[in-house]
């Protein structure tokens, strides 16, 4: 089983980013906090690259995603994005910047 479907089979009620196997491998884990519901957290850079792997430039791809995903309210358990400030777009993670 994968992270994702472990996610979704201890918690059935966190949304995850649609499509989901676009976004997957950005998943870090589940957040928990006091008189909230468990939401899965993406990585930030990881999913602003992505953005960027489907032809945005860095600026449309900040853009896109501060307006269209990290304001997007969905409910309690909305996912959250962990900005880890490493120096985007040059992150090291497998899959960034790939040809």
């Amino acid at each position: 089983m994968d992270l994702p479907e472990i996610i979704a089979d201890l918690y059935p009620d966190c949304l995850a980013m649609d499509p989901g196997e676009t976004y997957d491998d950005c998943i870090m884990g589940v957040v928990h906090a006091f008189g909230k519901e468990p939401c899965i957290a993406y990585n930030y850079e990881k999913v602003l690259a992505r953005l960027v792997g489907f032809g945005m430039s860095q600026e449309e791809a900040v853009e896109f995603f501060e307006f269209n995903v990290v304001g997007a309210y969905m409910g309690e358990s909305t996912p959250v994005f962990v900005e880890t400030f490493c120096e985007w777009p040059d992150c090291e993670w497998p899959g960034n910047n790939e040809e």
